[in-house]
């Protein structure tokens, strides 16, 4: 029953002609003798039909070719794009039987890409921006064309310049960190991702900047004072010359 909306697909019949040819021979010879047995049935009758067995394992053979057929049509699109893996049979199906519309793909682009929710198609379908589950949107910077395009083909293209447009704003926040109206952007909460750059770029500062020395005077202990092991470890430590701070 399942592969009945499969090859009612136009996209799928012309993509496994040979196995929607034996599929459609295997379902009018189903329609035909459920249709005898609805108007008589008799089964004894139906049943005694001379050649009948030969014709349902025939059609079983079919169908087993027929779902060899498209196991290995799935397999090859997904060595073609390998986040397909993470769909299951029924979902990829679904995806490759409406090529012709791109706009299918959005219910199962979260479980192909991390965290992407959606995407902005504009005209001729071309994808201009990225959203996330949290709402934050990321404009693409260079715009993925899906129209005529196989969708493994499309979807790669979709994955190269989601790290690209990722690794963009990632730049743009470390440059612009210390601008007045980025940080004004950052704190009214309109971008949760460059308040996180921010609030990193913040700590690496603290990290990295030298610390001044400490105003008050902190009197050297002399070594004599002091054990040979702790004078040791202390000397290591350069604390014989320099004060000691807290952090």
């Amino acid at each position: 029953m399942y592969l009945q909306p499969i090859f009612d697909s136009p996209d799928i019949m012309k993509q496994l002609p040979t196995e929607g040819k034996k599929f459609k021979s295997v379902d009018h010879l189903w329609r035909h003798w459920m249709g005898r047995v609805h108007k008589n049935p008799k089964c004894l009758e139906i049943l005694s039909t001379e050649g009948l067995l030969d014709k349902w394992r025939v059609a079983n053979n079919d169908l087993e070719f027929v779902q060899k057929g498209l196991d290995d049509y799935l397999q090859t699109k997904r060595d073609a794009f390998a986040r397909f893996y993470f769909l299951s049979n029924d979902e990829l199906l679904e995806i490759l039987s409406q090529t012709k519309d791109p706009t299918r793909v959005q219910p199962f682009l979260c479980k192909v890409f991390e965290n992407i929710k959606r995407v902005t198609f504009g005209e001729d379908m071309i994808i201009t921006e990225l959203f996330s589950s949290e709402g934050e949107k990321i404009k693409c910077l260079a715009n993925v064309k899906t129209k005529e395009k196989n969708v493994e083909t499309w979807m790669g293209d979709l994955e190269e310049e989601m790290t690209n447009s990722v690794r963009n704003v990632m730049q743009v926040g470390r440059s612009g960190g210390r601008d007045d109206e980025f940080r004004a952007k950052c704190y009214a909460g309109k971008n949760k991702s460059r308040l996180k750059l921010e609030r990193m770029r913040i700590r690496l500062n603290l990290i990295c900047t030298p610390i001044e020395p400490n105003p008050i005077p902190i009197p050297s202990i002399p070594p004599r004072s002091v054990s040979r092991s702790t004078s040791k470890q202390i000397g290591r430590c350069g604390c014989w010359s320099t004060p000691v701070r807290s952090c």
